[in-house]
């Protein structure tokens, strides 16, 4: 689920342009299906995603009258990165996504052979009759393609600062494997730099990585999931509606002054929550295990590096002290 959600702020699609609820579902089971396949089929499929359509306005792309809206971010922002086309190259790759549509009973991908351009297209040097998922392959040989996303695994899972060399190492075995997601992912967490000590806590917990975390490591189920999706919203994450095509920011750019103080009190409220079901219950829920494991004081239990502010040597109020202590916020 952490890969779903990293590609939900990857291929972005927006409920306030879907305006149907079903597309963004299917959208999500679509990144489940293709996690630890090739990235390839995953782009081509990702072409053809209902709510990307509606989107990146392939909807109303057809021949003679192409939107440049897919093939741009196709490039810039799925793919390749800034720099690596050119605005003629866009213009052509647009003409074979012409005809993409959704059907509005189903929500299905259909695809209308009398609305695309079936013309010969020059893209990247090499002219042909190219259809949308000829577009992608020819993507995919550029080296970029593969640098570019190993850069954002690596921001994902490492650090915000990327080393180049490393970066090439993986992406050299990224497309010697096809561009297998799967194996990409195996060679970044085998990496040493992913298991450096300074890379520890170098990341912050984006506001769903801080509330779906909070509750997971303590096994706790929700009972109100309407009051936490609105303070994910609070905190800067309102899900299946990213602020633009770019997605989240994320990094530092969780926290900011309104965010931090949304944050603080949404565990300010989740510790009292614990504390008064603590008062209330007949026998000891699963999570008191957790804060006694606290006692231990050579085990920052909940933290990836040792918190500020934590003095308390009573479990409960340490358990609280780490919760509102601003290591909490790092992984």
């Amino acid at each position: 689920e952490k890969l779903v959600l990293f590609w939900h702020n990857h291929f972005t699609s927006s409920l306030r342009k879907c305006r149907d609820p079903r597309l963004l579902y299917r959208q999500l089971d679509l990144f489940r299906r293709h996690l630890t396949g090739f990235f390839i089929d995953f782009v081509k499929a990702v072409s053809r995603d209902p709510a990307m359509v509606i989107y990146l306005d392939s909807q109303t792309s057809r021949k003679g009258r192409p939107n440049e809206n897919f093939a741009r971010e196709l490039m810039e922002l799925f793919t390749l990165g800034e720099g690596h086309y050119t605005e003629e190259d866009i213009k052509q790759a647009s003409r074979a996504f012409t005809g993409y549509r959704v059907e509005p009973r189903t929500g299905e991908f259909m695809f209308l052979p009398f609305q695309h351009d079936f013309g010969k297209k020059k893209f990247f040097g090499k002219e042909s009759y190219f259809s949308g998922d000829d577009i992608i392959e020819l993507i995919f040989t550029k080296k970029e393609a593969s640098l570019f996303i190993v850069r954002k695994f690596w921001r994902e899972f490492i650090s915000l600062e990327p080393v180049e060399e490393e970066v090439e190492r993986l992406g050299k075995i990224f497309r010697s494997s096809g561009y297998h997601l799967q194996t990409l992912l195996r060679e970044l967490l085998l990496s040493p730099y992913f298991w450096k000590r300074e890379n520890r806590g170098s990341l912050i917990k984006s506001p769903v990585e801080l509330v779906v975390g909070t509750f997971r490591s303590l096994k706790i189920k929700p009972k109100n999931y309407l009051w936490h999706v609105r303070a994910l919203a609070s905190m800067g994450q309102d899900l299946l509606d990213p602020p633009s095509v770019k997605g989240w920011d994320g990094g530092r750019e969780w926290i900011t002054s309104s965010s931090l103080l949304a944050r603080r009190a949404w565990l300010h409220h989740f510790g009292e929550e614990r504390y008064r079901e603590l008062q209330r219950s007949v026998k000891p829920p699963l999570w008191l295990d957790a804060v006694l494991i606290l006692r231990k004081e050579e085990t920052p239990y909940l933290l990836v590096v040792s918190p500020l502010h934590v003095r308390s040597q009573n479990p409960f109020r340490k358990f609280f002290e780490i919760l509102l202590d601003p290591t909490y916020h790092l992984k």
